[in-house]
């Protein structure tokens, strides 16, 4: 292998490289701690997620679109609905 072969490799390698962290830095996993969440937010009442008569367990994206605007469905990944009880 030449050196300009070398090279277009290498070029391509950290242009690879680059494009990969730019879209995996464009999104966040989120683990969802909800002690955590609902002291950051101020003490909110659980019925501005879980409903009126609390009848929702695990709130839909857009009970977080609420606070968190639409950006959150593009940026957050929540890897389960599941928000309480055990793991």
């Amino acid at each position: 292998m030449n050196r300009f072969t070398f090279a277009i490799f290498l070029l391509f390698g950290c242009l690879l490289m680059g494009a990969i962290t730019y879209s995996i830095a464009q999104t966040a996993v989120v683990t969802y701690n909800h002690d955590r969440h609902v002291n950051y937010m101020g003490g909110m009442e659980c019925t501005t997620c879980h409903g009126t008569t609390l009848e929702i367990l695990s709130p839909p994206r857009s009970a977080c679109v609420q606070c968190h605007g639409n950006a959150f469905n593009e940026t957050v990944i929540i890897p389960a609905l599941k928000t309480h009880g055990p793991a």
